[in-house]
């Protein structure tokens, strides 16, 4: 992964300071934002500081990249890899929290969930460690303590186009790709004629189809629906 860019300058630029050399960093991306059916998943891993600019990342770390871009075989592969080597955690966030809110609230309180349960993870196993920053993919401008999201969690700074370009972000990425797209295979068998197993819920021509002749379920995100429910 060619981590020579902005992006990587940018968080360069952050810990520069020399008080950043023994913390830690939590890397996250979010998966789901946009499809018809499921919850919005957010990834994320805990990791050491020094290790952002390391140039001795493990051997498989070379075939890590955005998950979009990662064949399934492939993607199921590196996520053991990823798991057995950082402290990791999974959020789902559902359709009704969706539906209640909006897909950015439902992000926001997915990072949140996350960050505090590597916090906890991360606390747990090394008794006291600094968490100066979380690494988040995106442009999203959340801000804590929050109503329902009351704990002080780290400073997040968004990295446009982090899952292309930071190795970490992209580990979070594929974490969560997997288990989300596990959960749609386990969907497809109990809501059939959708194809959740191929589309993962996004809105492909087939997926709209069957909308219009099946119906929904109590998955599928309304609010996404107005247009096709519409016709």
């Amino acid at each position: 992964m060619n981590q020579n860019n902005a992006a990587l300058k940018k968080i360069q630029s952050i810990f520069s300071d020399e008080k950043y050399n023994n913390a830690w960093i939590i890397a996250m991306d979010e998966v789901g934002r946009g499809p018809l059916f499921g919850p919005v998943t957010i990834g994320g891993i805990l990791f050491k500081a020094s290790e952002l600019f390391s140039l001795e990342l493990p051997e498989w770390s070379k075939k890590v990249q955005d998950s979009k871009k990662v064949k399934p075989v492939l993607r199921k592969e590196l996520s053991r890899f990823i798991k057995n080597c950082y402290i990791n955690h999974i959020s789902h966030v559902s359709v009704q929290y969706i539906e209640k809110y909006n897909i950015n609230r439902a992000i926001q309180y997915g990072v949140y969930r996350t960050a505090c349960a590597l916090l906890e993870k991360g606390f747990s196993r090394y008794n006291k460690i600094s968490v100066p920053c979380i690494l988040l993919d995106g442009n999203y401008k959340f801000h804590f303590p929050q109503i329902r999201m009351t704990r002080v969690i780290p400073e997040i700074q968004s990295i446009i186009r982090g899952d292309e370009y930071i190795f970490h972000i992209s580990c979070a990425s594929i974490l969560a790709k997997e288990e989300r797209d596990r959960l749609m295979i386990q969907s497809a068998r109990r809501f059939s004629g959708y194809g959740l197993e191929k589309n993962a819920g996004y809105g492909t021509l087939h997926h709209r189809d069957a909308i219009k002749t099946l119906g929904i379920t109590r998955f599928h995100r309304k609010h996404f629906l107005k247009n096709i429910l519409a016709e």
